[in-house]
């Protein structure tokens, strides 16, 4: 009988192997998986991989200036270098962290006369945005160097121009009292150094905030700090109406017997 008379028959059936059963149900779940995750997400699975990098940005951009500064400890303070400083000091991509390392070197640099000179020539927008800044260490280190910039500044009326009085007197009265102990020790620092600068001071309305620290501050320091600030007012004869009119009898009274106690 040839192949094809053969009568129909049906085929031998060879059951799979317990192996192989187990292989395409483990194939069949995985598709299902698949296509349920595809039907559910178009696009296929996302990572939000901007959680793992802005850590690691800052992370990096902190270990480049650590390596910046490094390099240039020994050297003089060049615009390049400052130019560079500036960007990331006013980056908000940059963490308080690495702001306040490079401020620290900032500080130092400012106690010497040339690099002092070139911070004022450049680098006083950046101490001036960082003014705004809401970290208590970032302002305090921002105040110490203003102070010490102060020393190598001529303060006339064109040098003066640049100094931020108002935000510096706002700091004065700042939540943090190591902020208020910062900002109330360069206002002193200029007061003394300036009358140009003890008039911009007043201006900027130190007389009623120093007044009130002075009354009603907890801190024994702070409030130390405000009297000197109404003590070292009073030697300009240009204010002494000014503070005569501004600040009550009975404190007048009290500032003059703490400026020339009886023997």
């Amino acid at each position: 009988m040839k192949y094809s008379q053969l009568p129909d028959a049906p085929l031998p059936y060879d059951p799979p192997t317990p192996s192989l059963r187990m292989a395409n149900l483990h194939e069949l779940e995985c598709h299902s998986i698949h296509s349920w995750w595809s039907d559910s997400n178009s696009l296929g699975a996302t990572i939000p991989l901007h959680t793992f990098a802005k850590p690691l940005a800052k992370f990096l951009h902190h270990r480049q200036v650590t390596a910046l500064l490094a390099k240039n400890r020994n050297s003089h303070l060049s615009a390049e270098l400052l130019d560079l400083l500036t960007i990331y000091l006013e980056s908000k991509e940059i963490s308080a962290a690495t702001k306040t390392l490079i401020l620290r070197d900032l500080e130092i640099r400012a106690a010497t006369e040339d690099d002092a000179n070139a911070i004022v020539k450049n680098g006083f927008p950046a101490l001036v945005f960082l003014l705004s800044s809401s970290d208590p260490n970032i302002l305090g280190i921002v105040c110490n160097v203003f102070g010490t910039l102060a020393v190598w500044t001529y303060l006339d009326a064109e040098g003066l121009s640049s100094y931020p009085f108002e935000m510096m007197v706002h700091l004065s009265m700042h939540e943090n009292p190591s902020v208020r102990r910062h900002s109330l020790n360069v206002l002193n620092r200029l007061i003394t150094l300036s009358e140009l600068a003890a008039q911009a001071v007043v201006h900027a309305g130190i007389i009623n905030i120093a007044t009130k620290l002075l009354l009603h501050s907890e801190d024994r320091d702070i409030s130390e700090q405000a009297c000197d600030v109404l003590n070292n007012l009073a030697r300009y004869d240009s204010l002494k109406v000014t503070l005569a009119g501004s600040i009550p009898n009975y404190l007048l009274i009290a500032l003059v017997e703490y400026d020339h106690p009886q023997s």
